[in-house]
């Protein structure tokens, strides 16, 4: 077993303490929020689709997006607060500021993305015509 792995673990000489890049931290706080994010999204899919207004498709749809969205504000907030070593309230505050950033853009690219699709999918299907058509001719 290598001390690399292990952020406390007793070797010979004493305790080996492992520094962790800002990258690392980032991404463990992001995987956390995550699991954050799946579970919130989760828990509002499902209210709508009881309501009937979202498919269960659409709720998987919604989970995942909330999921990586709140995975990558909190790692984005994560990563400025500490490479501008910021602790503290001013940490917490940079954290929740950059991480809203992230957040307010991602929603609107997806939804946005999502908008795009369903109004091409919307033109690539046939419309139906209110037109009736001629009623066939009798036969002589």
């Amino acid at each position: 077993m290598s001390s690399n792995y292990y952020p406390a673990m007793r070797g010979s000489t004493g305790v080996s303490t492992t520094t962790y890049s800002t990258a690392n931290r980032a991404l463990a706080v992001g995987g956390a929020a995550m699991i954050i994010g799946a579970a919130s999204g989760l828990a509002q899919g499902i209210a709508q689709a009881r309501d009937g207004s979202m498919t269960g498709q659409q709720v998987a749809v919604h989970t995942a997006k909330e999921a990586l969205g709140t995975g990558l504000a909190v790692a984005a907030g994560a990563s400025v607060a500490s490479a501008l070593s910021m602790r503290g309230a001013l940490g917490i505050a940079g954290m929740i500021a950059v991480g809203a950033a992230v957040k307010y853009t991602w929603d609107q690219s997806m939804s946005r993305d999502l908008l795009c699709k369903s109004a091409s999918a919307a033109e690539e299907k046939p419309t139906k015509t209110t037109e009736k058509k001629p009623a066939p001719k009798a036969a002589k």
